[in-house]
């Protein structure tokens, strides 16, 4: 038993930088796959179905925007309500506002196939939500500039 574990520690020491390295690799392309993953997604519900986006475009943005904003309020009240900091209560907010609607889109095709209306609308969130996102996010770190507030790590 222990040269097992001896073999195993001598194989771990021997490849865990190669794995520290390509894992540091990956985060910095992982991103834009994921992006690109969305846009065909997104891309494919729109085509298929852009006449029905037309058809009942403002109905739906405006559900959309609703369905968003109330996410980015209550997730932050929420972290007030469990007195966490700012850094994490900002978190929390755009965690619950941006739900994940890609998989909403994809899982309205699969099991809604009589309506494949179904999908829009998730589509429609998906785009919304990676914009709307940023621009809060943005406005958190205006809001910091504007008051001359440093956050960090440290205020966790």
């Amino acid at each position: 038993m222990m040269r097992i574990l001896q073999a195993i520690s001598a194989w771990l020491a021997k490849w865990t930088p190669l794995f520290i390295s390509l894992v540091a690799v990956g985060t910095y392309f992982v991103p834009g796959v994921a992006v690109l993953g969305l846009a065909c997604i997104v891309g494919g519900v729109v085509s298929a179905h852009g006449e029905s986006i037309v058809k009942s475009g403002a109905l739906i943005f405006v559900g959309v925007f609703l369905h968003n904003s109330l996410g980015y309020v209550l997730g932050y009240l929420s972290g007030v309500a469990a007195r966490f900091t700012q850094p994490k209560r900002r978190t929390i907010s755009i965690e619950v506002g941006m739900q994940n609607a890609g998989l909403a889109t994809v899982l309205a095709g699969k099991h809604f196939p009589a309506m494949p209306e179904a999908a829009v609308a998730s589509a429609v969130s998906c785009v919304w939500h990676s914009v709307s996102g940023a621009l809060l996010a943005g406005v958190f770190n205006a809001a910091d500039a504007l008051v001359g507030r440093k956050v960090s790590a440290e205020n966790d």
